[in-house]
């Protein structure tokens, strides 16, 4: 018997090998070293021994899963009803396992579903039996527990008009057909729930109803007759357009966010919507494991909730983050998803977004701040590299904590931090929040340098996010070599108040295009004295002009050398013709440069150069490329 551990990226942790049958143990323990907190899959292999060390003739063959997480920190306060586990549709030998789920991970928040495919009037008691103790733990320890009348099960949708699925419909229809699988529910729960969800958010029929309203009156006064203050939850999605016809005192909407809407355009999404933010609770929509790696998963799970949680809607939902066992037992196996929202859930409860600090190009930085102190939440959107590393001063302790919960204290010196920021987003705690703030409001007006040999205007922002008044100065100490007037600037600033200091900038002739750093050391006194170094990505090129470079390796003309071939393209993106020069460089050999005397505005163009004989300059020298105003 052959038992292996792996983590969430396929990657082996552990083996062991033990002989089991013919008169052995019939059980062993094994107790891997697991590198830290995270989702571990288990998989046991059961062969025949030949002898032939092979055990080619499989016998059985079993996975398993875990969620190895840190120890429950205890009460995450009222928001921690606000993380929910959508089990739409769970069927009754699994639901004393999510009542187990919900304990364990210490999630107060679950959708239920009040009926199940094959519930009739006779069987309604014996699924409400095993809905009973979900429902007490919740209210009992002050979380939230929504009903859903999803799915309608298939005896009432045979009886209803048309064989109709959607629970909006079939409540809407004859009382006599829908009344004895209602009513119970409503007689029961009513005086401890009063959240009824109509329909799954996956669905969203709700949206094709030409008279949603005067349907949405007629289901509460239907709910009012059997429960005292019923709030119902219609069911929408992201996509869909909004309808102010869902808007009331008594009425949500539970929208499911569809993996089409990436989560930087959330926010946009949500101001078209007509109700406000509180009353939605944002389903996010898994990426199955056999369309992204877990990596992948886990990571654009942890963006949707942080941009979900800027937003602050009511809830965030996560449907089914579990799949069934198949063992002789019923079992759940949890996904690696299940452990990154339990453990960004533990991050986010008690916090609120206050604000965004630049760390670089591509890179994103998310400033938190509340009942947990200063924390902020990094990761690389769209930066070139994987992972990018950024020095800053960000407080006296500052410690990493990935999407499992694993901590590090962050290595640094002096006024300095090194952070590495790589796709998959990490959160630091104990961080100065306020100083946090001020780097935020450290701008500049327009942080393109256009590429022209001339002083170039620019007005650099600061503001004070302390409640007292600031004093100091900062010197500006990049970019080396620039010519930055003024250099030096001392300041005060009032409680909430900004300064803005005219700059005049010159870069050198031969200064390369790209991405710069405007930096700055400033020295002042807050709540406590300062001196730390700040920066501004600012970038220095041409700014209706996209350039491109490639190069290829190519035999020479000679026997047994190697030439290198580069391809230079521009397109000319503004309303009038330019004359261009491009060129390329490489150490101990001729420039190459190419003019382009008229390039059109929308037009591209692209010219080949050679470097003959570069077999010496392979993997030492660099290869510099680029274009220039004629």
């Amino acid at each position: 018997a052959q038992l292996s551990v792996y983590n969430h990226r396929a990657e082996l942790i552990g083996r062991q090998t033990v002989a089991v049958g013919a008169g052995t143990a019939s059980t062993w323990t094994w107790t891997p070293r697991l590198p830290g907190f995270g989702w571990y899959f288990t998989e046991i292999l059961v062969c025949e021994d030949d002898g032939s060390g092979t055990y080619l003739n499989q016998i059985e063959h079993s996975i398993g899963a875990m969620l190895y997480l840190p120890q429950d920190p205890g009460d995450l306060g009222p928001d921690a009803a606000r993380f929910m586990l959508v089990a739409e549709g769970m069927p009754d030998d699994q639901l004393p396992l999510l009542s187990e789920m919900l304990e364990q991970t210490g999630l107060l928040g679950a959708v239920v579903s009040a009926w199940d495919r094959r519930t009739t009037p006779s069987t309604l008691q014996d699924r409400q039996q095993l809905l009973d103790p979900l429902i007490r733990a919740l209210t009992v320890a002050g979380g939230r527990a929504v009903v859903s009348f999803h799915p309608v099960p298939v005896d009432l949708s045979a009886r209803g008009a048309a064989g109709s699925t959607d629970p909006l419909s079939v409540l809407l229809g004859e009382e006599q057909i829908w009344r004895p699988y209602l009513k119970p529910v409503l007689v029961r729960y009513g005086q401890r729930l009063n959240h009824w969800q109509l329909g799954a958010s996956s669905r969203a029929d709700a949206f094709y109803s030409g008279r949603l309203a005067d349907d949405l009156d007629t289901l509460e006064h239907t709910f009012r007759m059997m429960a005292p203050a019923p709030h119902l939850i219609v069911p929408w999605r992201l996509d869909q357009p909004g309808r102010d016809t869902v808007q009331g005192d008594d009425r949500s909407v539970a929208m499911r966010w569809p993996q089409g809407f990436t989560p930087a355009a959330l926010r946009d999404a949500m101001e078209t919507w007509p109700v406000p933010p509180e009353d939605v609770r944002l389903d996010l929509d898994l990426a199955d494991a056999d369309q992204m790696r877990h990596e992948q998963r886990v990571a654009d799970l942890a963006l949707r909730m942080l941009h979900a949680w800027e937003v602050q809607p009511g809830a965030i939902g996560l449907p089914s983050p579990w799949t069934e066992g198949h063992e002789r037992r019923v079992s759940l196996l949890p996904d690696p998803a299940l452990g990154v929202w339990v453990t960004t859930a533990r991050r986010l409860a008690g916090q609120r977004v206050v604000g965004w600090m630049p760390l670089g190009q591509g890179l994103r930085c998310m400033i938190l701040d509340g009942e947990q102190g200063g924390m902020l939440a990094v990761w690389n959107q769209d930066a070139p590299d994987e992972t990018v590393e950024v020095g800053l001063f960000l407080g006296d302790a500052p410690v990493e904590i990935d999407l499992f919960g694993n901590r590090r204290d962050l290595p640094g010196s002096g006024d300095r931090h090194l952070l590495t920021v790589g796709r998959t987003p990490r959160f630091i705690t104990g961080i100065d929040a306020t100083l946090a703030l001020f780097r935020a409001g450290f701008t500049l007006d327009d942080p393109f340098i256009e590429s022209t040999q001339q002083v170039h205007q620019r007005t650099l922002r600061l503001t004070n996010p302390w409640p007292r008044t600031i004093n100091g100065r900062y010197t500006i100490t990049g970019p080396r070599s620039w010519d930055i007037q003024p250099r030096m600037h001392h300041f005060s600033i009032a409680p909430g108040g900004s300064i803005e200091v005219p700059l005049a900038i010159r870069f050198p002739i031969h200064e390369p295009g790209g991405t710069k750093q405007l930096a700055a050391s400033f020295s002042f006194d807050a709540e406590r004295h300062y001196d730390i170094s700040m920066a501004i990505p600012i970038e220095l090129g041409l700014r209706d002009i996209d350039f491109e470079s490639s190069v290829a390796l190519e035999p020479g003309s000679e026997p047994g050398t190697t030439d290198a071939v580069v391809t230079l393209s521009v397109t000319n993106r503004g309303d009038t013709p330019t004359a261009l020069y491009l060129f390329a460089t490489a150490r101990e050999r001729p420039r190459r440069e190419v003019l382009i005397p008229g390039i059109e505005p929308g037009e591209f163009a692209t010219r080949r150069v050679r470097f003959t004989d570069i077999g010496d300059l392979l993997g030492e020298s660099p290869l510099r490329c680029g274009v220039r105003e004629a």
